[in-house]
């Protein structure tokens, strides 16, 4: 289903001349590499705090157009500091960085 949307969108987005926030993406991207971080509450809806938190990585990440992987912005809580400087890094790793 992923590979769909990514498709649709893309060509949405490439019509209109956009870019793209490619969380879905990212989310698929660290559940492949690192399925130990959690980024769904138990309804498998809603994100946790990692979930959330690498939202805001890919958003920042476009919006910016820097990457993230040497910052040091943390959440309050909910995310490790490890798992912090691996969600900075996932838009750079998984090819998200415009």
């Amino acid at each position: 289903m992923q590979a769909r949307l990514r498709e649709a969108c893309g060509q949405i987005a490439e019509r209109l001349h956009l870019r793209q926030a490619r969380v879905g993406d990212a989310f698929e991207w660290v559940r492949m590499h690192y399925p130990e971080i959690n980024l769904y509450e138990n309804d498998k809806i809603h994100p946790t705090p990692a979930g959330s938190f690498l939202q805001a990585c890919v958003l920042a990440s476009l919006l910016t157009g820097t990457e993230l992987r040497d910052s040091g912005w943390l959440p309050p809580y909910g995310v490790t500091k490890a798992q912090a400087g691996i969600l900075r890094a996932v838009p750079a790793l998984a090819g998200l960085s415009n």
